[in-house]
């Protein structure tokens, strides 16, 4: 048996291991993606609210909601990377953390700056998602039971879209959307401390992982884990929130006295340098051990979120001197480690279809990210006067319609042996359905039809994640899903923004007694079209892709492309 990147085989026997166990690992990652989904789609119900307390534009508004997809579509080649390195669970507990700390950051926001900061982080955690699940997927379950799961998977984290509506905005018509955001910090955190104690890598590693966590001394050591991993957060955290602390540093500082900085800034500013400085001490010592592991994407974040804040302020002096220490930080990193393109990545780049496959997932997800969460709500509020939590039901239909049409895409696909053929449909009838929700004079009860069609219909690419999984070896799925779902998620990130662009741009200059903008029901459609277009888009690569005719193309890192 060939043994590959982080000890995992090309092949293992799956009936050696408990499908009930199997089954639950990989629902728990499932689970996480309900919760992350339901951050993502989450801004949609808040859009009138956001716009008062930030007094901000449509523009603006779409690039706060596409902060999430600038972190998630930039971390998905890492995260396929660090899958297949260092396993799902360490890194899936990470990043329900850095869901919750994005859930924080968000919830406590004095700015749009600093918003936008905490989607960013939440970008950061959920982009952890797709890629976990279907690297557990892909170890716990034989591959002809892929697109199946892939389905479900796709089937259980829609549930959190329409979560992530009607009831969200519920609660944000309740208890405001401040409080909404530290309710979802604190399920991130549960999430995370069940799936430390309950995932498992493989099922190679269960019984020796399940006698570790039944015996005192195993559970004491990942309490100790835990503790040292929730001291570094309060690290960054408590200087961010707690004014005293931020006081102190100014005290022991003075420069800070000549800079237009209030004490909590300079205390996240602080924080960010030091993260950023363990970003590098801890990197190059290429340690596998779980502190450092956890200690290297908080300190990242930190180097980044830092150093991005020090940018938006007014220039001076003093700035400039951090700005170079935070660019020597990072060339420190870059150039003590002299990182090369890891061979799995790199294996991955070279097999054409992979990009042809995920540039059409890209396009066929743009009205689920453009329309589904985020414009949608605004939309059907404008186009049938509803209120907020009515829009969110309707729109909430097309995350319903995911649920259905998933997985039983995936099962007819693997039922006549096909990929092409059921994306090509998919194609086509989103682009029929788009239309008519868009332009057909349908009553409310026929568009929630239409919007759970446009739901199932569009589901139809996730197809393409198994044509991707079916060219790359076992040990590169984590690193290929990265890969698609990387383009996948761009989409969201180009998509929110450019129709908030072309909604200001339409836009005549009327607004309500509280500031906020007005956009006509033929505004929105105009800028709306932006989503058809893609769609076509994507029916023209299909005669690009070729057909696997659900089988596995490659079982070794090293295979030559020719048949890929």
């Amino acid at each position: 048996m060939n043994t590959v990147q982080a000890g995992y085989p090309n092949e293992f026997d799956f009936s050696q291991r408990s499908a009930a166990r199997a089954s639950l690992v990989w629902g728990l990652a499932a689970i996480f993606y309900f919760y992350e989904l339901m951050l993502l789609v989450s801004p949609s119900v808040m859009l009138d609210d956001l716009t008062r307390t930030f007094s901000t534009s449509a523009e603006q508004l779409g690039s706060l909601a596409a902060f999430y997809y600038y972190a998630y579509a930039a971390m998905q080649i890492p995260v396929g990377l660090l899958m297949d390195r260092f396993g799902p669970r360490i890194l899936l507990t990470l990043a329900a953390c850095f869901c919750a700390l994005g859930c924080l950051i968000f919830g406590y926001a004095p700015s749009l700056f600093v918003a936008k900061m905490g989607r960013f982080v939440m970008g950061v955690g959920g982009s952890f998602a797709v890629v976990g699940c279907l690297k557990l997927a892909s170890l716990w379950f034989p591959i002809n039971r892929f697109a199946l799961l892939t389905g479900v998977m796709v089937a259980v984290g829609m549930m959190g879209g329409v979560f992530g509506q009607a009831p969200v905005a519920m609660l944000v018509m309740n208890v405001g959307w401040r409080q909404t955001a530290l309710f979802g910090a604190i399920a991130g955190i549960i999430l995370s401390v069940i799936i430390w104690f309950i995932v498992a890598d493989h099922p190679f590693k269960t019984m020796k992982e399940m006698a570790k966590h039944q015996s005192t001394q195993g559970l004491s050591e990942d309490l100790w884990i835990w503790l040292k991993f929730a001291l570094v957060i309060s690290l960054f955290f408590y200087p961010f929130y707690i004014g005293p602390l931020a006081e102190a540093i100014v005290s022991v500082f003075p420069l800070f006295h000549v800079m237009p900085l209030i004490q909590n800034e300079i205390g996240f500013l602080y924080g960010g340098f030091y993260l950023g400085w363990l970003f590098c001490v801890f990197l190059y010592s290429r340690t596998h051990s779980v502190l450092p592991l956890a200690r290297v994407p908080l300190a990242f974040l930190g180097f980044v979120v830092g150093t991005i804040f020090l940018l938006s302020l007014p220039f001076s002096a003093i700035q400039l001197m951090f700005l170079a220490i935070s660019l020597g930080f990072f060339a420190r990193m870059l150039f003590a480690n002299k990182l090369p393109i890891p061979e799995g990545l790199n294996a991955v780049m070279k097999i054409p279809q992979v990009w042809i496959a995920s540039l059409y997932a890209g396009l066929m997800f743009v009205p689920t990210t453009g329309f589904g969460q985020l414009w949608g709500v605004p939309y059907f509020m404008e186009r049938y006067h509803l209120e907020k939590d009515a829009a969110g039901m309707m729109v909430s239909m097309i995350f319903f319609g995911w649920a259905v049409g998933g997985p039983l895409y995936g099962w007819i696909s693997d039922r006549i042996g096909r990929r092409k053929l059921p994306m090509g449909f998919a194609a086509i009838s989103t682009l029929i359905v788009m239309t008519a929700i868009m332009y057909a004079p349908v009553s409310p009860f026929e568009m929630k039809i239409l919007m759970f069609l446009l739901g199932a219909f569009s589901s139809g690419f996730i197809l393409a994640f198994s044509i991707v999984r079916e060219i790359n070896a076992l040990a590169l799925t984590g690193t290929a899903i990265g890969f698609i779902n990387t383009l996948n998620n761009a989409s969201g990130a180009l998509a929110q923004p450019v129709i908030g662009k072309l909604l200001d741009e339409l836009w005549d200059g009327k607004i309500l007694s509280d500031g906020s903008p007005v956009y006509s029901l033929q505004m929105y459609n105009e800028a709306l079209l932006f989503l058809p277009v893609c769609i076509v888009i994507a029916f023209i690569t299909m005669p690009f892709i070729r057909e696997t005719f659900c089988r596995p193309l490659a079982t070794r890192i090293d295979e030559p492309l020719t048949n890929r």
